[in-house]
């Protein structure tokens, strides 16, 4: 029987997570800031219904939290060291091998979608939909 060598990587997490938040930007903002020369862009909390707003010499955008059930880690390599193996004098040793720690999951993205304030104060004022177990418990209520 023929055997195969297996390489693995040893994974572990931090203790401490790091706060991150991906940033999608639309390609005409990414282009600008990827120019020769790239404008100061300007952060203000929104007042009302948009949470923040992101204003950009091309237009004012509004931040909009996206969350995903698929979280992406960011990875450190990093060295981990395994007891237990037998060094050639029959002593327990350590042998170092190269791993990776898990030192944040982002779970949320946050999106810039375009901002018109006079667009927003003209458009009816929507319901808040509720989440669908708020739903689902108000149906089973009604039975």
């Amino acid at each position: 029987m023929s055997t195969q060598d297996s390489t693995s990587i040893p994974l572990s997490t931090a203790h401490v997570h790091a706060p991150y938040k991906l940033l999608e930007l639309p390609p005409a903002l990414l282009a600008l800031l990827e120019s020769d020369s790239p404008p100061t862009l300007h952060l203000t909390p929104g007042t009302g219904t948009p949470h923040a707003l992101l204003s950009a010499p091309t237009g004012t955008y509004r931040l909009q939290q996206k969350n995903s059930s698929n979280p992406l880690m960011l990875l450190r390599p990093s060295f981990s060291t395994e007891a237990g193996s037998e060094g050639a004098d029959g002593a327990d040793s350590e042998v170092g091998c190269a791993s990776v720690c898990v030192v944040a999951r982002i779970e949320d993205t946050l999106e810039l979608l375009p901002y018109d304030a006079a667009a927003e104060a003209a458009a009816p004022v929507k319901a808040k939909a509720g989440k669908w177990h708020e739903k689902f418990a108000a149906s089973r209520a009604k039975k």
